[in-house]
This record gives structure tokens, C-alpha cells and sequence, in this order.
């Protein structure tokens, strides 16, 4: 795996500035915007799976865009409810101490759980394209141990890209939704990357898939 190819490949696509550029204004479209941009991810993610990353995905059907972004987001609302539910029985328990206590106690559990599950399962659905498999428990469990340390690696690419997203703060809020939306790309490559190790397929360059 190359993780600094997930934040240097989106340059060497000659039209990289209106693909980011299209990224940052469905910013501005909420839901619609940010699922298109999610589906988007998607592309991206099964591209790398295929060995098909050397350019961005087309901004095309956005349809099936804005579908698969939604898709994505109500399994990955399953799979984080149960620690999400957990939480809000904490911080909200009677007895301030415990509630304190537990919640510190659970936080490294609940950073775990997003740090492995969410990555897996959109990188199933992504190369799969069906619902159903992102509650494939068996198959999801087993991903997740061939992938290993890679996840880990994985989320601090995530942490990394997100505070260089978070440069464009520097312009008045507005270039955040840009470099917000490189940070998202470079994700999306990374977790391609992982997801392809977790399978162990063996990347075959080809056209891209979208």
C-alpha cells in the first residue's frame, strides 16, 4: 500500500481544479449535495480497489450518485448506533461521576469502533454495490482482521487529510468546502487501498469502473 499516493494522485489529473471544484460547490447543496459527493467516494474507492486510480472519477449520473450516497449513509447509521446509543446513556445518566467515568472508559472503545467498522463496510458496498453487504457480520469481521494495522494506519491518513482540509478555514469558511473535499478524495484512495489489501485482490490496472 501507498498512502502518499492517496494525497499526491488527485494532481495528476489534468482537470483535478473543476473536479475538486464541482466536489466543493455540491457542498453547498445539503444532503443532496453531500450524498452526490459520498457517491462520488464510492467511485473513487472501487476504482483504487481495481487498480483503476491513476485519474478522478467523471462527475456523471449524478443520480446514481446521490441514490449510493444514501445508501451508504443509512447502513453506516446502523452499524454506529449501537456505540451511539450507548454514549447517550452515558451522558445522560443520573449520577454525574459514573456518567463521567464510563463515558472515558467507553470513548477509546467508541474511537475503535469507528475507526474499523464504517471504513469496511462502505468499501463492501462500494465494490459490491448491494445493501446486503455491509451486514455480511462473517465476511465484514474477516475484512477487517486480513486488513490489520492498515486500519489503523487508515484512520490517522483520515485525521491527517481532515486538518489539511481544514486549511481552507484560513479563507473566511469558504475554500474549507474545497480542501474539504480533497481531504474526502484522499480518503476515499486510502481506504481503497486498505480494502483491496482485506480482499486480497491484487491490483490489475484497468479502466476506471465509473
Amino acid at each position: 500500500m501507498d498512502f502518499g499516493l492517496a494525497f499526491s494522485y488527485v494532481f495528476r489529473d489534468p482537470q483535478w481544479v473543476k473536479k475538486v471544484l464541482i466536489a466543493g460547490l455540491l457542498f453547498f447543496i445539503p444532503i443532496i449535495g453531500w450524498a452526490m459527493i459520498l457517491g462520488y467516494g464510492l467511485q473513487i474507492i472501487r476504482n483504487v480497489y481495481m487498480g483503476a486510480d491513476t485519474i478522478l472519477p467523471e462527475w456523471t449520473d449524478f443520480g446514481n450518485l446521490l441514490v449510493s450516497g444514501i445508501i451508504v449513509w443509512v447502513g453506516i447509521f446502523i452499524w454506529t448506533l449501537p456505540v451511539t446509543i450507548i454514549s447517550s446513556i452515558l451522558q445522560f445518566s443520573s449520577d454525574s461521576d459514573t456518567s463521567l467515568l464510563f463515558t472515558c472508559l467507553f470513548l477509546p472503545i467508541q474511537l475503535v469502533y469507528q475507526a474499523v467498522f464504517p471504513p469496511i463496510v462502505t468499501a463492501r458496498y462500494a465494490i459490491n454495490r448491494e445493501f446486503s453487504t455491509m451486514f455480511q457480520f462473517g465476511e465484514v469481521f474477516a475484512d477487517i482482521q486480513r486488513a490489520g494495522s492498515a486500519l489503523a494506519i487508515l484512520f490517522g491518513v483520515t485525521i491527517v487529510a481532515y486538518l489539511v482540509g481544514a486549511v481552507g478555514l484560513i479563507a473566511c469558511l469558504i475554500g474549507v468546502v474545497f480542501t474539504g473535499a480533497y481531504a474526502g478524495f484522499v480518503v476515499a484512495h486510502a481506504t481503497g487501498q486498505v480494502y483491496r489489501k482485506a480482499s486480497g485482490q491484487a491490483p490489475q490496472p484497468q479502466q476506471p469502473a465509473f
